[in-house]
């Protein structure tokens, strides 16, 4: 398996890598990479280009969770606050 890993390895070590590939990405957020694709062309998720590769760094696949955690949090405060 040349070049490929499977899903349990591309989960170990993560914590190391600087950088993913949008197919990496999808893996770790259990989304399509499509989605993912849509989330760097519509800012959602920052990437960077190096050759003909788009990566996205760590901190932002971090960032990217972060916010949507702050965004479900605001939606249950709001919706309690209604109450």
């Amino acid at each position: 398996m040349h070049g490929t890993a499977s899903p349990s390895t591309a989960a170990r070590g993560t914590e190391d890598k600087l950088l993913f590939g949008v197919p990496e990405v999808a893996h770790l957020l259990s989304v399509s990479e499509r989605y993912v694709w849509m989330l760097i062309d519509t800012g959602a998720l920052g990437s960077v280009k190096i050759g003909n590769r788009r990566l996205v760094p760590t901190a932002d696949v971090h960032a990217f969770i972060e916010r949507l955690k702050d965004e479900a949090r605001r939606a249950r405060e709001a919706a309690a606050a209604r109450t």
